[in-house]
């Protein structure tokens, strides 16, 4: 079985700069150990 997600994140509340929230739920998927792949958001 294959399955496709796509989600964004933007925290809205944290101010202009959010790479570190953006790189801990990173951090998260990639200890997952699921296949993923990241871009950049359109």
């Amino acid at each position: 079985m294959s399955v496709l997600i796509h989600f964004s994140i933007f925290p809205t509340d944290k101010g202009t700069s959010v790479s570190p929230y953006v790189a801990k739920s990173l951090r998260i998927i990639r200890e997952s150990g699921l296949p993923y792949k990241l871009g950049p958001m359109s």
